[in-house]
């Protein structure tokens, strides 16, 4: 892990957050592609969250099964998966 946080006590939806690539010793993390997680917790109990990320499309790709984005580093996903375009 390079770095955690705890964003303290939300509501239920969506909310904007972003990370400045640097690791829990303040070091900044060299280039690369990272995978994260959220845990989410309800009176002490865990509860299921839906983890979504931000991406720029680069290429729209035909395949097989439909379309795929293409989000360049951040490899493709398929249209069906995209929940909002901004």
């Amino acid at each position: 892990m390079v770095q955690s946080q705890d964003l303290g006590a939300r509501d239920a939806g969506v909310f904007n957050f972003s990370w400045d690539g640097m690791t829990d010793t303040n070091i900044q993390s060299p280039d690369g592609i990272y995978r994260f997680s959220v845990e989410a917790a309800q009176g002490g109990s865990p509860v299921v969250v839906d983890a979504l990320q931000i991406g720029t499309v680069a290429a729209l790709v035909r395949s097989n099964s439909g379309f795929l984005l293409d989000l360049g580093a951040l490899g493709t996903v398929d249209f069906r998966d995209v929940q909002q375009i901004l």
